[in-house]
């Protein structure tokens, strides 16, 4: 599990650049504030999420940047601001970030379900982990708060 955090904490890190021109219905829907309210493992199960979790936020901005509030891991509860940038292609939305040694990190996402109140995807690939079987993938799901 911890590998999936690692990657999905990663995989905000950085978005590669969002194409204003092709905003759909779909990608007006992904603008905004989103608040992490529970993790699905892929049996159906529900992961274990503490208060600090719970409020970790993730921000999509028109101008391709995304915003995440990220829990430091200490109790009480700290959170960094970290800034990344996005693109978003249809059903998919596609992470990168410069790594330490030069070499650009990916990560890969799918839309499972997006609407006005409830954002639900997952990370279907990963330049750590190469492509996640789907008997592994965790889905992430947020509620809309602004």
């Amino acid at each position: 599990m911890n590998r999936y955090f690692l990657i999905f904490f990663t995989l905000i890190l950085g978005f590669s650049s969002c194409n204003e021109d092709e905003d759909t219905s779909e990608n007006n829907l992904l603008f905004g504030e989103w608040l992490q309210i529970e993790i699905i493992k892929s049996d159906g199960s529900l992961l274990e999420l503490n208060e600090c979790q719970l409020q970790e936020t993730i921000e999509f901005r028109v101008n391709g940047n995304l915003i995440r509030k990220n829990w430091a891991g200490a109790i009480p509860c700290e959170y960094s601001n970290l800034i990344h940038h996005f693109e978003i292609n249809d059903d998919i939305f596609i992470v990168s970030q410069g790594a330490l040694d030069g070499e650009t990190f990916i990560v890969k996402n799918r839309i499972l379900t997006i609407n006005d109140t409830t954002l639900k995807f997952e990370i279907i690939y990963s330049s750590l982990s190469g492509n996640i079987p789907e008997g592994e993938r965790l889905s992430w799901v947020y509620t809309k708060i602004e």
